[in-house]
């Protein structure tokens, strides 16, 4: 149903292979449920809150546990939202949706950031300018970033790439 509805989709059989899958390649969002073999829902919290690599991953449990104090334990744990089953398909949707979108957020504002940093932090220019570039290619997914001083309708002068720094103050056509 998540791929149907546009989402990139891993599952993984137990606790150790998500960790294992996260490791590899860290997702946005992970739903995940308190019972699950060999490493439980709350032990996988832990450790992602814990691996420097995965503790911004938001973690929307997905379980039958529907007590009060299951649900304090789980957001304690790391959890950023709870869901208890049986659900109902378009309030988990809302969930996601809402999930990723705050950490869309959360990645926007560490870059904001860190390119601040980068500008108060620095007097050289090339350097400030590799960082804006490599900041903005990190928040829209791209490998490849420039920034260009337009001259004329038809000339430009790259100024920075996150790609090739050495390719700066290269001139290109615009055309």
């Amino acid at each position: 149903m998540l791929q149907f509805k546009g989402y990139r989709v891993a599952v993984a059989r137990n606790g150790r292979e998500a960790i294992e899958i996260a490791r590899q390649e860290p997702p946005d969002l992970v739903l995940l449920d308190v019972m699950m073999p060999e490493v439980d829902g709350l032990a996988v919290c832990r450790i992602f809150k814990q691996d420097p690599k995965l503790k911004d991953v938001r973690i929307l449990m997905l379980t039958a546990k529907s007590g009060r104090e299951d649900v304090v334990e789980a957001l304690e744990a790391g959890a950023s939202d709870y869901v208890t089953k049986p659900f109902f398909f378009d309030e988990l949707d809302a969930r996601i949706r809402t999930n990723l979108e705050v950490k869309r957020y959360h990645d926007d504002l560490a870059a904001m950031l860190r390119i601040s940093q980068a500008v108060s932090s620095s007097l050289d220019s090339d350097e400030v300018l590799f960082t804006i570039v490599s900041e903005l290619g990190a928040v829209v997914k791209s490998d490849r970033v420039s920034l260009i001083k337009v001259i004329d309708e038809r000339t430009g002068y790259l100024v920075a790439t996150r790609e090739e720094p050495e390719m700066r103050n290269q001139e290109i056509s615009l055309e």
